[in-house]
């Protein structure tokens, strides 16, 4: 009689346990779905600067695929981590990388187009798509230009000009600015940042990175009225080749507190 009971007792909390299960992504559920977060074959990678150099600025560059790079510094290519594969080859030219999540080469001949393939294989999964593929390719074209030499900024260069937008991250300045991006050409390479809310024109930033995707300078300064907004990293990058969109990261990865990591979004007006 024990023994019914207890069988008796297995089977509603097992009955029940199922009855309440509702996650489609959860084998032990009666409306389980396993083709729910699985995608069909597709070849995908991106692209971002400064590879070698600088590896703590892989966070703020690695969201962006470029099309334009720099032919000096080169680039990292990466595969999308979002699809599976079983095996994969990168050709680059006429070089051929197997199996690589994560590719760097540098030194492209100055102002090149090289195409970028990648080839996905993995098993079909026809139980989740009845034409799914076995293989799949992509092929991305790069502009491989000159990096903008230090003290040799030109000020037809598209970071430099004027700006509108707001930080999105600094409660006490939430109101939408401009400033200006201004070239003063010299063997220092600086530029000077006007109008911002802690710095002015009295004051330079050296250049330690330009193309025409993005630039980021050097500084450490505030302003008497701000004393702890202070700046010392200014990176600014537009978010493709083609809109004024732009994104300002200050102080990224800056551990002292005098130097708040700042994020300033907006687009370029001129």
């Amino acid at each position: 009689m024990k023994k019914v009971i207890y069988i008796s007792i297995l089977f509603f909390v097992y009955n029940s346990c199922c009855k309440d299960c509702t996650d489609d992504s959860n084998p032990e559920c009666p409306n389980y779905n396993p083709c729910k977060n699985v995608k069909p074959l597709k070849a995908n990678f991106t692209s971002w600067n400064l590879a070698t150099s600088n590896e703590y600025m892989k966070s703020i560059f690695i969201n962006y695929d470029y099309t334009l790079q720099s032919a000096e510094d080169g680039a990292t290519f990466t595969i999308d981590t979002t699809y599976n594969y079983d095996n994969w080859e990168w050709r680059i030219g006429s070089e051929t990388i197997l199996n690589q999540k994560t590719v760097y080469r540098s030194n492209f001949p100055k102002n090149s187009y090289i195409p970028i393939t990648l080839i996905a294989r993995r098993t079909p999964n026809i139980k989740c798509f009845p034409y799914d593929k076995k293989i799949d390719s992509i092929t991305k074209i790069y502009h491989f230009v000159e990096t903008i030499p230090l003290g040799r900024e030109d000020s037809s260069s598209r970071v430099f000009g004027k700006f509108r937008g707001a930080f999105t991250n600094v409660p006490d300045f939430v109101d939408t600015f401009e400033f200006t991006v201004i070239n003063t050409p010299n063997s220092l390479g600086l530029v000077c940042i006007d109008t911002f809310p802690f710095t002015t024109c009295t004051k330079n930033f050296g250049v330690y990175g330009m193309n025409l995707n993005y630039a980021y300078f050097r500084t450490s300064y505030g302003c008497d009225k701000y004393p702890n907004r202070k700046m010392s990293w200014f990176y600014l990058r537009f978010i493709d080749n083609i809109s004024n969109q732009i994104e300002v990261f200050i102080n990224k990865g800056a551990t002292d507190k005098n130097y708040p990591e700042m994020i300033w979004k907006g687009y370029k007006i001129n």
